[in-house]
């Protein structure tokens, strides 16, 4: 663990040493699909606040741009 952090921290930044430190946190909330236990909100929580994230941070590394060019979406519906 403590190399996976150093890794991070020396090729990536800060930023993402403290992102990982935060993802890790989260994710040890107990994680069921069992919808009538009394833990599940939580760890739904955290799955949402992750998705967020990573949500977030590709639309933020992308520039806000497409990830699938207009072009290519409309042949590919003018094929089907």
């Amino acid at each position: 663990m403590v190399a996976l952090f150093v890794f991070l921290l020396t090729r990536f930044g800060l930023l993402a040493a403290v992102v990982l430190i935060f993802v890790q946190d989260l994710l040890r909330f107990p994680i069921t699909p069992d919808t009538e236990a009394w833990y599940f909100k939580f760890g739904l929580f955290a799955l949402v606040v992750v998705a967020a994230l990573s949500a977030r941070g590709l639309y933020i590394s992308t520039g806000g741009h497409r990830l699938v060019r207009d072009k290519w979406v409309s042949e590919r519906s003018a094929t089907v």
